[in-house]
């Protein structure tokens, strides 16, 4: 039989007068915030990774170039995923777009922010993302690559009128911003890969440690559980969001998340050889110049008399 940790608290001070009923206060007030923190889904949906729509075909290799060899990426400016207490369970849309937008600051120096209503919105459109439930990390990535491309936020942003997930989700000109969104396709070539598909946590560990130098990192967590100032999972728990990993810690994974506020900081320090489900790494590179089709005939014929 479980007991009220205040009655026991009580019981351990057995009455000592007000300075114990002082510290029995602050440690109720405490004990409550590390307790009640309650646990959910933000729009994460993880998939199995058992065949290549899936993704199981691209998983951590060691090919990749090292472009950060501390691991430690400084993630771009905090935002919060939520307002208004709107939930539109769109964390695998606003944290992908977190990683890109951290890359092209890495590599570039420019910060730059794009709209993830709009991309909310494409993945809504395209069957990816119910507005109910979420999205499957992959398949965000894969709308980016392939379809979507990425749209400033200037273009389409979370205005002051949204009052409702109903007003958020409500674009009227999504085609013609599908137009200008894949526009960033003449900028950048966006590659993905999961880190690991399964294994103990020291194994997903290290394949983490090693995909920070090669890109950017989100992964999948319980949010949230806190204990000794940690923020943990126990065994067997399903993830419920997507998020970026900044860095380890010696052995703890340091998040950087898009829920500051009853969450606590956007920095998260979780507990050491904490057990994500899924993660996924992420790659830039310029685009290449396109060819029209003209030119690739020219070319193809170059190749057929040996030019």
């Amino acid at each position: 039989m479980s007991v009220n940790p205040s009655l026991k608290f009580a019981r351990m001070c057995g009455g000592l007068g007000k300075h114990c009923r002082e510290v029995k206060r602050s440690w109720e007030q405490q004990h409550h915030h590390q307790n009640t923190m309650a646990i959910k889904n933000y729009g994460l949906i993880v998939p199995p990774i058992t065949n290549r729509e899936e993704g199981a075909e691209h998983i951590l290799g060691a090919e990749k170039p090292i472009i950060n060899p501390l691991g430690i990426w400084d993630w771009s400016a905090g935002e919060k995923q939520r307002r208004e207490n709107i939930e539109t369970y769109a964390c695998t849309v606003f944290n992908t777009l977190r990683a890109i937008c951290t890359l092209i600051k890495f590599k570039t120096g420019i910060e730059v922010n794009y709209s993830e209503r709009y991309l909310a919105n494409v993945a809504k459109f395209k069957g990816i993302l119910n507005p109910n439930s979420g999205a499957d990390p992959h398949k965000i990535a894969e709308l980016i690559r392939n379809i979507a491309g990425c749209l400033r936020e200037d273009k389409l942003p979370w205005s002051d009128d949204i009052k409702t997930a109903e007003d958020y989700y409500d674009v009227q000109n999504l085609a013609e911003l599908m137009k200008e969104g894949q526009v960033w396709y003449n900028e950048w070539e966006l590659e993905h890969r999961w880190v690991f598909n399964g294994g103990t946590p020291q194994e997903k560990q290290d394949k983490l440690k090693l995909a920070l130098k090669e890109g950017t990192v989100c992964v999948s967590v319980v949010a949230w559980k806190q204990r000794g100032g940690l923020y943990y999972k126990d065994a067997g728990e399903t993830d419920g969001h997507w998020t970026g990993l900044e860095r380890y810690d010696k052995e703890s994974p340091i998040i950087e998340d898009s829920y500051p506020e009853s969450e606590g900081d956007f920095e998260k320090t979780l507990e050491p050889l904490y057990d994500f489900g899924i993660a996924k790494v992420y790659y830039l590179n310029p685009a290449q110049p396109k060819l029209s089709i003209l030119q690739k005939i020219i070319n193809i014929l170059k190749e057929l008399v040996g030019i």
